[in-house]
């Protein structure tokens, strides 16, 4: 039995994950205190790096879309688009476009 130093509850040994640094071997905080800390801090620096990304590209519109563009020309960047567009065809969504333009396409060719 080991005290959790978050939770304070006294628990198993299976409750706790392994640390070679600690003399018991085991972690300080029980595998529950310590899992919800991570979500904590995954949420927190989330939010952070989706705020810093929004305002990088926000500020640096022109030298994204040149690198995209550059990007877009040589060989792996056609591939890539290539094999993007392929990959939208054989779904559901790229059938049912490919479907309505066809049907659009042979309503006009009937009223000529």
């Amino acid at each position: 039995m080991k005290q959790c130093g978050k939770c304070g509850v006294k628990k198993e040994a299976s409750a706790f994950y392994k640390n070679k640094k600690t003399k018991d071997g085991l972690h300080y905080w029980c595998k529950q205190c310590l899992l919800k800390r991570v979500k904590e801090l995954y949420l927190l620096k989330h939010q952070e790096k989706l705020e810093y990304h929004s305002d990088y590209r926000s500020k640096n519109r022109n030298k994204i879309e040149s690198h995209r563009k550059i990007w877009a020309s040589t060989d792996v960047g056609k591939a890539s688009r290539k094999e993007s567009n392929e990959k939208y065809a054989r779904s559901e969504k790229g059938i049912t476009k490919h479907k309505e333009a066809q049907e659009r396409y042979c309503a006009k060719k009937k009223e000529e």
